[in-house]
């Protein structure tokens, strides 16, 4: 359902549904609090969202299925990854999106637009399990904040991540129960019963 910001944006704008622009058809007008965008079907299969004035201008007729299939990269695991990128960033549709796109969190002009470059700031995948990880969770997908990692780092730096620190050591939980020899439950039930904290960290005895 539009917002009422929306349905004003709408409202200045002209109605792009049904229109086709290269291999995009515009389904809808797409919520968002910053620019006028539009949900567009891909002819091959995809969608996207896009903002108008591309659309008009010519410099978006595709998902990036068009360009990623120019030069033989549209069946590989990073455009998989940049698609996804882009989808959970701005399809509100997208289960992921309130963690995403829902918070703020925006690819930049140069990756949102075009594979190719997204390609060339961040190269191949260096092994087969990399995911594409921000370094600081608060800023977008863009060059400088992003980098391959094992999905294990890429888990570590979420904001869930719980991070404790005992005698100058610092590691996650699940690190720390597995130091000590104790389930992640276990040290999880003695940090909500407010052990001291020589206790908390005393390994299985």
């Amino acid at each position: 359902m539009a917002t009422k910001h929306s349905t004003q944006l709408l409202g200045r704008a002209k109605d792009e549904t049904g229109n086709v622009y290269g291999k995009l058809t515009v389904v809808e007008f797409a919520d968002t609090r910053r620019e006028i965008l539009w949900l567009c079907r891909c002819e091959c299969g995809k969608t996207a969202t896009v903002r108008g004035s591309s659309l008009r201008n010519g410099h978006t007729k595709s998902c990036g299925c068009a360009q990623a299939s120019a030069n033989g990269l549209c069946a590989t695991p990073e455009y998989r990854i940049w698609y996804a990128m882009n989808n959970r960033c701005y399809n509100a549709r997208n289960t992921h999106y309130g963690y995403y796109g829902g918070r703020g969190i925006t690819v930049c002009k140069g990756w949102r637009e075009s594979f190719d470059a997204f390609w060339e700031d961040v190269g191949p995948k260096p092994f087969p399990e990399a995911t594409i990880d921000r370094i600081d969770n608060s800023r977008g997908y863009e060059p400088g904040n992003c980098k391959w990692s094992t999905r294990r780092e890429q888990a570590l730096n979420t904001r869930l991540t719980k991070m404790l620190t005992y005698r100058g050591e610092t590691m996650c939980q699940s690190d720390w129960a597995r130091k000590l020899g104790i389930a992640y439950q276990t040290l999880n039930w003695r940090i909500k019963q407010r052990w001291p904290e020589d206790r908390i960290f005393s390994p299985k005895e």
